[in-house]
């Protein structure tokens, strides 16, 4: 029986091919969606009852110790101006201690009337306005900690067990990518889904962002599979469904390509994990597949085989 390449040219074609490479417990890229949330949230309130002379504004931030509400105190400040003014004319030591011990407790009373912000935050709600009477323990204002948000994210239970703490999770935020860790699982299950926490390892002080909004997530986990890693360019499939490959094996000193049935176990938009009668190293054209057939002698060119590196690059 003639080859095809007797029937044809006598030069053997020139085809890319690549070295097959065996992988064990694949990664898989995937993308689920969350929500950025506070590391902590307050709500603050008086220890004393009084009418609200100035409060912040919803979204409004603050630093640490930066006044968030305080309440009316004309005749305290009247007092301590008085104090000042006898501390400063003090004719011996004792009326000076006295005074200056006064002074002392006053200006605890005056702190009890204002509000100052615990730490970097923005006011999420405003709970009292300005002029009105508060009581002693009613909450005035919701802030929330605006360092070190986090992404909480409802997941399939068996996507969450397979995320470990060192796992590099990568965020999208308003067109920023921000990479995470996982930090906390909730321990109660819902429905086969349970939340999880991640948090975020660089600072949003330059990314424009709200409590609350959608944050894509992507990341790899472990699929349990194997296989060998190619190129859809190197994959043909027949009417039936049926998906193969072609090889490029010795024989006599020639080169000549053979057709392998393969399954595919994974897919993703430029390569799949196929699995079948293939052997570690072995030669597969890379594309240009309608260009040979069976039986036909060709000139193998080793090419680099992008898809081995699918299980070490970032789910970006």
């Amino acid at each position: 029986m003639q080859s095809v390449q007797e029937k044809g040219s006598k030069s053997p074609i020139a085809v890319n091919v690549l070295s097959l490479t065996k992988v064990e417990n694949t990664l898989k890229s995937v993308t689920y969606f969350g929500t950025l949330e506070p590391n902590r949230s307050r709500t603050l309130g008086f220890t004393v009852s009084g009418k609200i002379k100035t409060i912040a504004k919803r979204g409004q931030k603050a630093g640490p110790d930066e006044l968030l509400v305080a309440l009316e105190g004309s005749d305290f400040e009247e007092q301590k101006k008085s104090l000042q003014t006898r501390l400063s004319q003090a004719q011996s030591r004792q009326q000076f201690q006295q005074l200056q011990q006064q002074l002392s407790v006053l200006d605890e009373q005056i702190q009890t009337r204002r509000l100052l912000a615990p730490f970097d935050c923005v006011v999420d709600d405003v709970l009292a306005f300005e002029n009105s009477l508060v009581r002693a323990q009613s909450p005035v204002l919701r802030i929330l900690d605006t360092t070190k948000p986090r992404i909480k994210i409802n997941l399939p239970r068996r996507v969450s067990e397979r995320i470990q703490a060192d796992l590099e999770v990568y965020f999208v935020i308003d067109d920023e990518l921000v990479i995470g860790n996982l930090v906390e699982r909730s321990q109660t299950e819902q429905a086969g889904s349970v939340f999880c926490w991640f948090a975020l390892k660089q600072d949003l002080a330059n990314t424009s962002y709200k409590f609350g909004q959608i944050v894509e997530a992507r990341f790899n986990i472990r699929t349990g599979k194997s296989g060998f890693w190619v190129p859809l360019s190197a994959l043909d499939r027949s009417g039936e469904g049926v998906w193969s490959l072609l090889l490029v094996e010795t024989s006599n000193g020639a080169s000549i390509v053979s057709r392998r049935l393969v399954t595919i176990g994974q897919l993703t938009d430029k390569q799949a994990l196929i699995d079948g009668n293939v052997s570690q190293g072995a030669l597969a054209v890379a594309d240009g597949i309608h260009r040979v057939v069976p039986g036909q002698v060709v000139e193998p060119r080793l090419v680099k085989n992008e898809s081995e590196a699918a299980d070490r690059k970032p789910a970006k």
